[in-house]
């Protein structure tokens, strides 16, 4: 569990939660589901998951149990 002062801080600490999950299980991350809200979806956060080859799954805004 990560504590965020601010949402802008969602970039980073997902970055130092994936190299922490990687590190423990020594298995890449595949997919990410999340709400379409913009703290997921910056250039930067769209940039690094492209780069780490994570596929991003979106949902309608405020219902993270609806699926594309």
């Amino acid at each position: 569990m990560y504590f965020l002062k601010y949402k802008l801080d969602v970039f980073e600490v997902f970055k130092k939660w994936l190299a922490q999950v990687v590190n423990v299980l020594g298995q890449k991350l595949k997919y990410l589901k999340s709400d379409n809200g913009g703290k997921y979806y910056d250039d930067r956060f769209e940039e690094f998951c492209a780069s780490q080859i994570i596929q991003r799954a979106k949902t309608v805004l405020k219902n993270p149990h609806q699926t594309e």
